[in-house]
């Protein structure tokens, strides 16, 4: 099993995070010795969403008011369709993404979370996996659309959504430990936003 002890994850997320999808990653990423924080909005607790209602609610580990890209190794995004709309419109989110990517740390987002990419000016010239919906969006931020499971792309992890999560979880674990290695990258081109 990789062990990526020593990485420090930010799961970023608000009300309506899909809660299969967060709670998957959340298993994967302890599983392999990762810290994973949950970043939202705000402090206090976050509720997810369950296919068609509200379900648990999880605590907050750091809000992004607080949130320095210096301090994660990594940031993933869960699918939740409730949650994007939100986070999209929060300028907070869009800076700490354009900061982890200047600094060169993976991110990874599963489904609708590729909307964040989207909207964060990350997708330029990068092969994206997502759902068929952000098509049209991604081919006008300049991404490649690719229909697959899950998709490396210099730093960046992309999935279709939760029937791919196993082969996202895959792919975000490689890309850790070849982080982990040593085996950096270079920082993501800078992007308009």
């Amino acid at each position: 099993m990789t062990d990526l002890g020593g990485c420090m994850v930010a799961l970023l997320a608000c009300d309506g995070f899909e809660q299969a999808s967060l709670l998957h990653i959340l298993s994967c990423l302890s599983e392999h010795d990762a810290t994973v924080l949950l970043v939202a909005p705000s402090e206090g607790r976050i509720r997810g969403w369950d296919e068609a209602d509200w379900a648990d609610e999880i605590e907050v580990d750091v809000d992004l008011a607080s949130a320095e890209p210096a301090a994660f190794h990594a940031l993933v995004i869960p699918d939740g369709g409730h949650a994007v709309q939100p986070l999209q419109a929060d300028p907070r989110v869009l800076t700490l993404l354009r900061g982890l990517a200047a600094a060169g740390r993976p991110i990874a987002a599963l489904g609708s979370g590729v909307s964040l990419l989207i909207a964060a000016g990350l997708v330029q010239g990068r092969r994206i996996a997502a759902p068929a919906d952000l098509q049209p969006d991604l081919l006008v931020g300049g991404a490649d659309w690719i229909d697959a499971e899950a998709v490396i792309d210099l730093g960046l992890v992309t999935a279709r959504g939760q029937g791919d999560l196993g082969a996202f979880c895959e792919a975000l674990i490689q890309l850790l430990s070849q982080q982990k290695s040593g085996r950096r990258r270079k920082p993501l081109p800078s992007q308009p936003g």
